[in-house]
């Protein structure tokens, strides 16, 4: 993902920063008092999930997978056997309705990551299945049309994905189990720094691409300006242990596990108090208000104390998976699923 992906897949931290917001003419609800109101995208496919979610061109953007058959075997076990593999779910909300996405050269295959490099400049990886095997996809949209490109490496293994508007980057397990950055640009690969372990990619469409990683056994933070990574300072005294682009020069981090910090281009500043709240996600609403999503709970920070809401859903229960917040066109929405379909589910602070 997520200077030196968010960003590999993993899908996969969080910062604030003091840079200046204007003051919304509404303030957010407290998370745990927000009411949510599902929109999911239709699949003809019985389980279906969303893995992640873009916003590009004000559109909302979700990937996942759709119809992929397994079986417990032996029976009485915990071990499967995959008769179908499944095929990918992308799907685009345009003019309040879902619309269907077609991907080339991907019949079968899965939809990992999503990340938007500017207005009309969306990256799509994923996972294609051919014979079975799981091999690595990299896809853009230019706002027209799609342009696949091949990966630096052939077999799909813990990526990772993060744009900028001048290069992309893609972070791998190599053969020695470390994950190496990868970067496109002018149409050609390029792999390194050879000393730096990637831990995560992650990128916003008007922050472009940051970097967690050890370099040479030491935590770096970096960003990718023009033509390289450059690191920031770390907060003085902490362990870096995920990051969040949120905007231009603004960073969320989760540090020493259950603090969180905002760089705002030149320091690093607390947001809000500790908290057990490991957030996969995060992202501002359109008020400005910082919120976060994991596992089946979301939580905004209301003035200086998290609001925590556990099932935002409550007809899904702790079913409800939530893989992605994201702010588009005007909603703030969540997106996920359970075993058997897609979740998706806006508000409007």
């Amino acid at each position: 993902m997520p200077g030196m992906k968010r960003t590999g897949i993993a899908a996969a931290t969080v910062l604030v920063c003091t840079m200046a917001i204007a003051s919304p003419a509404r303030a957010d609800l407290p998370a745990a008092d927000t009411e949510w109101t599902e929109q999911s995208p239709t699949s003809a496919w019985f389980q279906s999930s969303l893995f992640t979610a873009a916003e590009a061109d004000d559109e909302l953007w979700v990937g996942g997978y759709q119809g992929q058959v397994e079986i417990f075997w032996p029976p009485a076990t915990w071990s499967t056997v995959l008769l179908r593999p499944p095929k990918p779910l992308l799907r685009r909300r345009s003019g309040g309705s879902w619309q269907e996405v077609d991907l080339p050269w991907m019949n079968y295959g899965l939809i990992s990551d999503m990340e938007a490099a500017g207005t009309r400049d969306l990256w799509v990886l994923g996972a294609r299945f051919i014979w079975g095997q799981g091999n690595s996809y990299l896809a853009r949209w230019d706002g027209s049309a799609w342009t696949t490109v091949s990966a630096p490496f052939p077999a799909y293994v813990s990526m990772d994905l993060a744009a900028a508007s001048d290069a992309v980057f893609v972070a791998n397990v190599d053969r020695a189990w470390e994950r190496r950055v990868h970067t496109y640009t002018g149409g050609q690969w390029t792999t390194g720094p050879e000393s730096l372990a990637v831990s995560q990619l992650a990128s916003h469409p008007e922050g472009g691409a940051w970097l967690l990683g050890d370099d040479g056994g030491a935590r770096v933070v970096a960003r990718w300006d023009s033509d390289s990574w450059q690191n920031i300072p770390l907060p003085e005294g902490s362990t870096v242990n995920r990051i969040y682009p949120l905007g231009q020069d603004h960073l969320l981090a989760r540090v020493d596990g259950s603090h969180y910090q905002r760089w705002d281009g030149s320091a690093w500043t607390p947001a809000g108090p500790p908290t057990t709240f490991a957030a996969s996600d995060a992202t501002l609403s359109p008020s400005g208000a910082l919120w976060l999503s994991g596992g089946s709970r979301v939580a905004n920070l209301v003035g200086s104390t998290w609001s925590i809401r556990s099932a935002p859903l409550p007809d899904y229960g702790s079913g409800f998976s939530i893989r992605s917040i994201t702010t588009a066109a005007d909603r703030l929405w969540i997106t996920g699923g359970r075993s058997d379909r897609p979740v998706a589910a806006f508000t409007t602070p």
